[in-house]
C-alpha cells in the first residue's frame, strides 16, 4: 500500500483508489478529486438504505435527547439488491437510550416525590408542635430551674395594677402559653412566656410595642401607690434570630423594681421571658433562663 502526496490510499498495482465497501460516506457531500469526504453531513452505510441517523442534530444542555431516524432522499445509494434494510445495532443502541432516558425521568420523579412527602411531614409537624398544649411541654419547669424556684399559681391576683407583669395574651394573643415562677418571699419573679406563629416577625413585633408604650401611676389616699414607665432598649447578647432587652422601673409604695423584658424570635417561635426583683435589674440572671429555655425549645 502506497499513500500519494495528497494522502488518498491507492492500490499500488492498478494505481486506483481503494474500493471503500463497508465505509461511510456523505450523503450529499461526496469527495471531488482526490478529497476527503465531509463527514459532518449525513452518514449513509452501504447495504444498510432504509434510514439515516442525524447525527448532527443540535442538542440541548439538558440530558433529554432524542435520535431521529431519518426517511431516505432520493440521492441515497441503493443497495445491491435493491431492497432496504434497518441496522438493528442502531435500533437496539436507540432502544437502549430510550430506557436509559425513562429510568432517569423515573429517578427525578421518584426525588420529586420524595422531597414532597418530606415537606409534607415537616409541616405536619411543625402544625402539630404549634398547639397550645404542645407548647406547654416546651416551658421551663421547676426540675429546670435551680433550687428554690416554685411555680406561681397563674389564679394568684395582682396585688398592683400597674407594676405586675403584662399578661401572656395581651403580648402573644390567644394561641400563647405561659409559666411564672417565684423565689420565696415573692421576689424575684421569672416567667416565660411563647408562642408559635407563620408570621414571626410580626409577632415578635406585636409584643414587643404594648411593652415599650406600656406607662402607669396609681395613687391611692392622695399619694402614689405605684408606678411603671419603660426605659428603652439595652444591650444583651442575641439569641435566636433576633432578640431585644427591654426594661420597666416599677415602684411600689416607696421601693423600686426592674423587670426586664428579653424577647427572642426563633424560627416560628416568639418567646418572651421576664424578670423581676429589687433594685437593678440582674441581667445575667435573665439571660441564664433564656438560655435554659431556648436549649429546651431546641431539643
Amino acid at each position: 500500500m502506497e499513500g500519494p502526496d495528497n494522502g488518498v490510499l491507492v492500490d499500488a498495482e492498478d494505481l486506483a483508489q481503494i474500493d471503500g465497501r463497508w465505509q461511510s460516506f456523505s450523503g450529499t457531500d461526496f469527495a471531488f478529486g482526490d478529497r476527503a469526504s465531509n463527514l459532518c453531513s449525513y452518514l449513509f452505510m452501504e447495504r444498510q438504505l432504509g434510514f439515516t441517523v442525524d447525527v448532527d442534530k443540535m442538542h440541548g444542555t439538558s440530558y433529554v435527547s432524542t435520535i431521529s431516524l431519518i426517511t431516505p432522499s432520493s440521492k441515497a445509494k441503493e443497495g445491491s439488491e435493491g431492497e432496504s434494510s434497518i441496522d438493528l445495532q442502531g435500533l437496539e443502541l436507540l432502544i437502549k437510550g430510550a430506557r436509559r432516558l425513562r429510568r432517569r425521568r423515573w429517578s427525578i420523579i421518584g426525588v420529586v416525590l420524595a422531597v414532597a412527602a418530606a415537606a409534607i411531614a415537616l409541616t405536619i409537624s411543625q402544625v402539630s408542635r404549634s398547639t397550645p398544649a404542645s407548647l406547654r411541654t416546651l416551658l421551663l419547669r421547676t426540675s429546670d430551674l435551680p433550687g428554690g424556684w416554685h411555680t406561681k399559681p397563674a389564679t394568684t391576683p395582682a396585688p398592683y395594677r400597674c407594676t405586675s407583669p403584662d399578661t401572656v395574651s395581651s403580648l402573644l394573643g390567644p394561641s400563647g402559653v405561659g409559666i411564672t415562677f417565684e423565689r420565696s418571699g415573692g421576689s424575684p419573679i421569672l416567667f416565660e412566656y411563647l408562642t408559635r406563629s407563620a408570621s414571626a416577625v410580626n409577632a415578635f413585633e406585636n409584643a414587643l410595642k404594648p411593652i415599650m408604650l406600656f406607662g402607669c401611676a396609681d395613687s391611692a389616699n392622695g399619694r402614689l401607690v405605684d408606678s411603671s414607665k419603660n426605659d428603652g432598649v439595652f444591650y444583651a447578647r442575641s439569641y435566636g434570630d433576633w432578640s431585644i432587652l427591654t426594661k420597666n422601673t416599677n415602684v411600689v409604695t416607696g421601693v423600686e423594681f426592674q423587670l426586664g423584658y428579653l424577647l427572642v424570635r426563633k424560627g416560628h417561635y416568639v418567646m418572651i421571658m421576664g424578670y423581676e426583683n429589687k433594685g437593678s435589674l440582674d441581667k445575667s440572671s435573665l439571660e441564664n433562663f433564656t438560655k435554659r429555655a431556648l436549649v429546651k425549645l431546641n431539643a
